[in-house]
């Protein structure tokens, strides 16, 4: 897999932001949030790229959680790719 994504070591307060780190082949490339309900979000890629429009809502970012593995999903991918700095 190309791209993975885990949930930043950092502690997070009551109603905080989820913070996450997303990897390419291991390597931190940026760092994803979203609000306790979802539907505010956001990116900063390595380097100070800030993304904070992106489309949709959490759920269109991530999959998975709980038993399941949190994975980025295809739109997420699709919007890394085109909008992560070169």
């Amino acid at each position: 897999m190309r791209y993975t994504i885990q949930h930043s070591t950092e502690s997070r307060l009551s109603f905080g932001n989820y913070e996450y780190e997303i990897r390419e082949f291991g390597t931190l490339i940026a760092r994803y949030w979203h609000d306790y309900r979802g539907d505010g979000h956001g990116i900063t890629f390595i380097g100070g790229k800030e993304c904070g429009d992106l489309p949709g809502v959490m759920l269109d970012f991530l999959s998975g959680g709980g038993p399941e593995p949190t994975e980025l999903t295809e739109t997420a991918i699709d919007f890394i790719d085109k909008n992560r700095p070169k």
